[in-house]
């Protein structure tokens, strides 16, 4: 997607820090932007949005490819220094650099938990890691006033969530079998035909929870029944 603003293409870059969240700028006007809404904060443009704003995925080589066959991989040679897991299950906590950047926190979670968050226009939920994988990897619920799972993507190590008309689902390995026939394999939806199926997704970002929640500050916070 090429970022466009009132049909005009912008180039943008890494600008600074603002609630702990790197904001953006582009090279045209000079204005700043929310990373992930695509909101014009302060400058020229401040109020615009960018046009066709989309997910951007956990993903892995394989379900690159499987998605679209003819991508160019780009393969570093630097080392990993270290293994983070899943969007870092490291929890050391935020520098004093990001912190001086930040309004007040929300307290109903821990800062660095981990989780799904979806939103559409002012309407915004947040589903934690842990609770995802305590309801055997998968979570039904109404978002937006449409059905709706939340689910453990094994290849990616991370949270996904597309809307379905399934009312339950079932693991048979790494793939999962909704009630409507269809498969999610490698965080790809395919029909009861095994045929490629175009899914609709929330708006969505896997995510720290101080960042969604001073993005979203009326985010909903699922809760699992834990009776």
């Amino acid at each position: 997607m090429i970022p466009r603003v009132d049909g005009r293409v912008l180039t943008f870059a890494e600008a600074g820090l603002y609630d702990g969240l790197v904001l953006l700028g582009d090279d045209e006007t000079k204005t700043i932007w929310h990373h992930i809404t695509g909101e014009g904060l302060y400058g020229e443009l401040a109020g615009k949005k960018v046009e066709e704003v989309s997910n951007i995925y956990h993903t892995t080589v394989e379900e690159a490819l499987e998605n679209y066959p003819d991508i160019h991989v780009a393969i570093s040679d630097r080392p990993m220094r270290q293994s983070v897991g899943v969007l870092g299950r490291v929890r050391r906590g935020l520098s004093r650099m990001f912190r001086n950047t930040m309004s007040e926190e929300d307290d109903r979670r821990p800062s660095m938990d981990i989780g799904l968050g979806l939103w559409q226009g002012d309407e915004a939920r947040y589903y934690p890691y842990e609770d995802v994988i305590a309801s055997d990897n998968m979570i039904f619920d109404t978002f937006a006033g449409r059905r709706v799972i939340v689910f453990y993507a094994p290849d990616a190590l991370a949270l996904l969530a597309v809307f379905t008309d399934a009312t339950a689902a079932t693991w048979e390995g790494d793939e999962l079998h909704l009630s409507t026939g269809e498969v999610i394999r490698h965080g790809i939806l395919y029909d009861a035909d095994g045929n490629r199926s175009t899914d609709e997704r929330p708006l969505q970002v896997f995510t720290r929870w101080y960042g969604f929640s001073l993005t979203w500050p009326q985010t909903v916070i699922y809760e699992r029944d834990r009776a």
